[in-house]
């Protein structure tokens, strides 16, 4: 039914409006590097609380 009512639309020469042109996304490179800063920071975070773990003397802890 849907497509009928499109295709007589389309039929009767309304054209449908174009829509605006979008901003270009972020690019597969600067995802990357989001990516790779976000993946440092969490390395970072991990190896802080490995240390203070290993600090207190939790060693099963420090293991995972």
């Amino acid at each position: 039914m849907l497509q009928a009512e499109l295709s007589a639309l389309h039929e009767s020469g309304e054209e449908e409006p174009q829509s605006e042109a979008e901003p270009p996304a972020a690019g597969p490179g600067e995802r990357g590097v989001f990516i790779v800063e976000m993946l440092e920071e969490r390395l970072k975070m991990y190896q802080e609380a490995e240390g203070n773990a290993k600090t207190a003397g939790e060693t099963s802890r420090a293991r995972r």
